[in-house]
């Protein structure tokens, strides 16, 4: 993954000044970063159309077909995903 998003930055940064040298060493500085938990299981794919929602509260969670492990903080992003979803 860390290869495509470096292609990826490599080609925004021939068209665009939104690579800068800055966005290059924090992005250094959070892949060298240590993990410091163990790997836990995570849904993988948590995204609003795999949360079933009743009366405004989660009620369940569907789709584990991409149960994995790994850093807990990957399945946060599928919440933010659910907080600025529009309705």
């Amino acid at each position: 993954m860390s290869a495509s998003v470096e292609e990826r930055m490599q080609q925004l940064q021939t068209k665009t000044n939104l690579i800068t040298q800055k966005l290059r060493d924090i992005r250094n500085r959070a892949l060298n970063t240590p993990v410091d938990v163990e790997a836990k299981w995570l849904h993988g794919d948590l995204h609003p159309r795999n949360i079933l929602v009743e009366d405004g509260a989660i009620a369940g969670i569907i789709d584990w077909g991409d149960i994995t492990s790994g850093d807990i903080a990957t399945d946060l992003a599928g919440l933010i995903f659910l907080l600025f979803r529009d309705y």
